[in-house]
């Protein structure tokens, strides 16, 4: 087997993107793509929770350092996922429901874990946009199913 290179590993993703920017239909492909956006939301909560699952059953032992790091690190990650909520325009209802794509009990699980994890930190800010967001998408959803 090959071995790889770190140094271009990162390289395939420069050539991907140059690859994005020459598309056509840069909104089906863009990084703010609704649907995209919402999936990397619903997919980094899901991804968390495994591997903290396989941690938790490589270290036995759970102490309190161990715990409040944990803490830290999910804090950390759902900033990072934060950011792909900030990107979802709340005001499109074409964008709102190219979200509800997803399966919206799913939304709402990462969501409300998000948020959660958000007012545990006191960052009412953050809680109140995931909290307009999960309203609008429960009012698109309701429209949606009125019209079928």
């Amino acid at each position: 087997m090959k071995e790889l290179d770190p140094s271009k590993l990162f390289d395939l993703f420069d050539k991907e993107e140059e690859i994005q920017e020459q598309s056509v239909d840069k909104k089906w492909i863009s990084k703010d793509n609704p649907f995209i956006l919402m999936g990397m939301v619903v997919r980094g909560v899901e991804n968390f929770y495994i591997l903290e699952e396989l941690h938790s059953n490589r270290n036995h032992k759970e102490d309190l350092n161990k715990q409040e790091r944990r803490r830290v690190i999910k804090y950390s990650y759902y900033k990072s996922l934060y950011k792909y909520i900030q990107r979802i325009n709340q005001n499109s209802m074409l964008d709102l429901e190219q979200c509800l794509i997803h399966d919206l009990e799913i939304i709402d699980l990462a969501l409300n874990d998000i948020r959660t994890t958000f007012e545990s930190y006191e960052e009412y800010e953050k809680c109140s946009t995931i909290r307009d967001l999960q309203e609008n998408l429960q009012e698109v959803s309701h429209l949606i199913n009125i019209e079928e």
